[in-house]
């Protein structure tokens, strides 16, 4: 689960140069908090949330908050979560070991605090536990594009069965909340009950009972009730599943949306092959960087560039 989870992150180019303790630790975030020109609780306490009222395709349908409704962007944490991972951190007062659903923080009116990690402290293991569900597993990701993607929905999923009665359930999805989302009773309503798609479904229904959809993510819902009660990928993603895993005839297939367009260098993207300016090495190049501004509206009255020229390097255009 948790090797599937990572395949589906970022790009080949990412996960190269990418670190446990540095995926962990993301900030939790989304447009609003990348532009300085707009309000963002995240970025600076008490200035609003634009995401309310505006641009919220992305953004959060559980456990959020009036200060933030931004979702957290990994897909190992999402893994990890449903594994019942912990934290070994260690500071100043010593070492302690997190478990990872107190690892990262709902928003509540604290947005800008993502983990409960303290700022004298490090990340120094991530252990996982010896039930990893190695039999019966998937890790589903729905995205616009297959690969360099934020998830619209991910679904971590492991199962313990006794022929086709579930003894033990995890769930974590990813997409949807400030952090890996789990649901324990939802998963305790599994326990005893055979595995079905009406059993499944009734858990989808459990698991969303919170949700909270608005203008341009109330998609979202749907979406991962379909994906969570279907289960239309068990018969290519588990293992040794029970015979009512590849009853996919009944369920409903996702409708596609939008206008198909060919491009040429579309399967190179989709299967992260694609090769990007920065994979490329030359000798003698000079490098810009954009300077965005602070003032949302203005004029430039005059550019003091003294002290960047005086730096190694730097050239005058």
């Amino acid at each position: 689960m948790l090797a599937k989870a990572i395949l589906a992150g970022a790009s080949p180019q990412i996960r190269n140069v990418a670190s446990i303790g540095g995926n962990l630790l993301q900030r939790t975030r989304c447009l609003y908090f990348y532009d300085v020109g707009t309000r963002c609780n995240k970025r600076e306490p008490g200035t609003g949330c634009p995401a309310m009222e505006g641009e919220n395709r992305m953004h959060a349908i559980l456990g959020a908050s009036e200060h933030c409704i931004a979702v957290h962007p990994s897909d190992m944490c999402v893994a990890l979560a449903a594994l019942d991972a912990t934290v070994h951190l260690c500071g100043p007062e010593g070492s302690r070991v997190l478990p990872f659903a107190e690892f990262h923080r709902l928003p509540g009116d604290t947005p800008h605090l993502d983990t409960n990690v303290r700022e004298d402290e490090l990340i120094t293991a991530v252990e996982l536990p010896k039930q990893g569900f190695a039999e019966h597993h998937a890790y589903v990701k729905v995205r616009d594009r297959g690969s360099y993607a934020f998830a619209l929905v991910s679904v971590a999923l492991g199962l313990e069965l006794d022929g086709d009665m579930i003894v033990n359930a995890h769930c974590a999805l990813g997409g949807v909340a400030h952090k890996p989302w789990r649901n324990a009773d939802a998963e305790a309503s599994l326990r005893g009950k055979p595995l079905t798609v009406d059993t499944v479904r009734d858990f989808a229904t459990d698991l969303l009972r919170e949700a909270l959809g608005r203008r341009g993510n109330a998609f979202k819902i749907e979406l991962t009730a379909r994906h969570r009660a279907c289960l239309r990928h068990g018969s290519t993603t588990f293992t040794g599943g029970a015979g009512a895993m590849n009853r996919t005839e009944t369920l409903p297939a996702l409708r596609a949306r939008g206008v198909p367009h060919k491009r040429v260098d579309g399967r190179l993207k989709v299967t992260g092959a694609a090769q990007y300016a920065a994979d490329f090495a030359a000798s003698g190049l000079t490098y810009g960087f954009v300077v965005s501004s602070t003032i949302a509206a203005g004029r430039i009255v005059s550019i003091d560039s003294s002290a960047a020229l005086a730096l190694p390097g730097v050239l005058m255009c």
